[in-house]
């Protein structure tokens, strides 16, 4: 590897730090559904419907960033948006290269969201409240017939239990994660019930 490359790999790696580092430092508590609801400018129920990565440039180097288009599930919980929802984000797949940001999720075109975001037109390095916090998964409970929501790690959402737990991935079953954790429209029940106070 050339001098030249390895200092843009060096400065892309120290510019993805200072991103996390300004990250971490605001949004590292875990927070409760009140303050998901309260810090959130959308929430709403979304399917990733496209993910295009792009390079940004800076004098410290280059960084991978991605677009995420988000479709609607229906009208948003909180904020006024278009139909569609377009954040954007630190990390992703370029030219053969990868940059993950630990906390930040990893999205799928397909995936089904409840999202609490911040306003599309401001960049972070998660556009999720809380990182992966903010960014919770839709699953399709086969047994009932119903949607259930996840936290991004897949612990389940459930009213009897606050969502500033967070059980590690080993510690918990996906049947019985899935079959405890409550439906999409249970959730959003909730979420609107804190909008009104």
């Amino acid at each position: 590897m050339s001098f030249q490359r390895q200092l843009c790999v060096l400065a892309t790696v120290i510019l993805a730090a200072a991103y996390c580092t300004h990250s971490r430092a605001s949004s590292v508590n875990a927070l409760d559904l009140p303050d998901l609801v309260r810090k959130a400018d959308v929430v709403a129920d979304v399917t990733v419907t496209n993910l295009q990565p792009y390079w940004i440039w800076s004098p410290e180097g280059r960084a991978i960033h991605t677009r995420v288009t988000l479709a609607l599930n229906g009208a948003p919980v909180k904020g006024a948006v278009p139909s569609s929802i377009i954040l954007d984000m630190l990390g992703g797949t370029m030219d053969g290269k990868r940059l993950v940001v630990e906390g930040v999720p990893q999205l799928q075109v397909g995936q089904r969201l409840v999202i609490f975001a911040h306003a599309p037109s401001e960049f972070y390095v998660s556009p999720f409240i809380g990182l992966d916090q903010g960014a919770l998964r839709v699953a399709h409970d086969q047994t009932t017939n119903s949607d259930k929501v996840l936290r991004w790690w897949g612990q389940p959402v459930k009213e009897t239990e606050p969502m500033t737990t967070r059980k590690t991935a080993g510690a918990i079953r996906a049947e019985e994660a899935l079959m405890s954790a409550e439906t999409v429209d249970h959730f959003l029940g909730r979420v609107k019930q804190f909008l009104n106070q």
